[in-house]
């Protein structure tokens, strides 16, 4: 048994004994046990106050030049024994309704960094972040995110507003959404495009102003009906007049493949993995990668 079940057990030992009023007594604790996403999101203050929780930055470049062009702000969660998956903690805290806390966080976070960058007379490139659906629904949220940066000191350009393809907002949810964040001038991108089924209704549902093309669809290049499919998109994209990032391309041959067919920027591991604050800062004034 571990020491964090035994924990639990004994603090839901305590109210049993007092509701049975009895030092020396029998008693059976009946409510229920904390879940898994409960015990998570009951970490979430501590995490963030004590740094546990931070940003880690994943440079996007532009495809023609191999020199960044914008990144991504993407959550860490770490641990004595390594790090939490965000693909873990991200839905428990979206379970108990925590969510929020940590986009704005996130969001508060990057504003900082890019602040610190533009005081210190650096070039600032965007960077994105992700609101979930949960966040996106609480009245106000658009105009908060333009109270921080405004108290940042850093134009909305700094900071890009990402909702993934995935999200559980309504198609009038999300054209309110993106018409909210848009009204306070920020750039509105697609995430994970083609990682589910109901691409195009998002298209058609609101206009963005990006496109992140999803890895499943860059790691189709090779595939002669893959690349048949990404090359559509890229043509799509542009037909709308929405910039092009595809996602996770992690060779030279994607890479390639991507920059000849008019891909705008190219995120991924064969650029770069996402990086801790000070090894992102080193790599700002590092070589591009040709």
């Amino acid at each position: 048994m571990t020491k964090e079940k035994i924990k639990i057990i004994l603090r839901m030992a305590i109210p049993a004994v007092l509701c049975a009023g009895l030092v020396l007594a029998c008693c059976l604790f009946t409510g229920p046990l904390p879940s898994d996403a409960q015990k998570i999101a009951a970490r979430l203050d501590e995490a963030l106050a004590s740094g546990s929780i931070c940003v880690y930055y994943q440079p996007v470049v532009d495809a023609q030049t191999g020199k960044i062009a914008a990144a991504e702000g993407l959550s860490r969660w770490k641990q004595e024994d390594g790090f939490l998956s965000p693909a873990v903690f991200i839905p428990a805290l979206e379970e108990t309704d925590r969510i929020d806390q940590l986009d704005t966080f996130i969001f508060s976070s990057v504003c900082r960094l890019q602040s610190q960058l533009l005081s210190e007379g650096q070039e600032l490139f965007p960077v994105s972040v992700n609101v979930s659906g949960i966040s996106a629904r609480k009245p106000g949220k658009a105009a908060e995110y333009a109270r921080i940066l405004q108290d940042a000191g850093i134009p909305a350009s700094a900071v890009r507003i990402e909702f993934t393809e995935s999200t559980d907002l309504t198609g009038d949810e999300l054209l309110q959404a993106v018409q909210l964040f848009r009204g306070e001038g920020f750039t509105i991108e697609l995430d994970d495009f083609g990682s589910g089924y109901a691409n195009f209704s998002c298209l058609t549902t609101a206009s963005f102003d990006v496109l992140k093309i999803d890895k499943s669809i860059t790691d189709g290049i090779g595939d002669k009906k893959g690349e048949i499919v990404l090359t559509a998109i890229l043509d799509l994209a542009h037909s709308l007049d929405m910039v092009t990032i595809a996602e996770g391309a992690e060779t030279l041959e994607q890479a390639e493949f991507l920059k000849a067919h008019g891909c705008d920027m190219i995120q991924g591991y064969y650029y770069s993995r996402p990086l801790p604050e000070e090894d992102f800062l080193a790599y700002l004034s590092a070589p591009s990668v040709p």
